[in-house]
């Protein structure tokens, strides 16, 4: 299987913006919580060609990790998928595709090559399931453990979770629906 490589243009950041750009996208898709109790399941058919598009922010408690704001692109299941990050004028930030047998993100500067999702993964401090994320955007309930999510308002594609633990993370998703 090809991988599709996107050409990224040098943006100039502020310092620490990749980081914590590359921090909230590691930590949006990790596979590793566990959840109490247990998530609702959605048929893998569910998940089928499922895209969204919109707005992100996110908010940190930590301060050298400043909030921010970028346009993304989702698309996928919990076992095949991609997200695109992009920043002012349509600027590529960072891309991250996966499938069952690997995991590409590529950066700015770099393109870096996984084994699997959770490989890619492995660092991020705060950790949301992919399986939640992919199921709270679809409107199904599902827990995972640390973080609350408020769906209240997802059929006019809005999103919000906050991370309860440290680092206390708040995600704002807007997105067409």
């Amino acid at each position: 299987m090809q991988t599709a490589v996107l050409s990224m243009r040098t943006l100039p950041t502020k310092p620490g913006l990749l980081g914590l750009l590359t921090f909230f996208l590691l930590a949006l898709f990790s596979t590793g919580c566990t959840t109490l109790p247990p998530p609702v399941k959605p048929a893998p058919a569910a998940f089928v060609n499922k895209h969204w598009q919109g707005k992100m922010a996110l908010k940190s408690d930590h301060p050298s990790q400043p909030s921010f704001t970028a346009d993304f692109e989702l698309q996928g299941s919990p076992l095949a998928g991609e997200l695109s990050v992009t920043g002012p004028l349509g600027i590529a930030l960072l891309n991250i595709r996966w499938n069952e047998q690997s995991a590409t993100l590529q950066t700015q500067n770099s393109i870096r090559r996984f084994a699997s999702l959770d490989d890619l993964l492995t660092s991020a401090p705060a950790k949301l399931p992919v399986t939640a994320l992919f199921s709270w955007l679809q409107g199904i309930p599902t827990t995972a453990d640390g973080w609350e999510v408020d769906m209240a308002k997802i059929a006019d594609g809005r999103l919000a979770a906050k991370h309860l633990q440290e680092p206390r993370l708040e995600l704002k998703l807007a997105f067409e629906p």
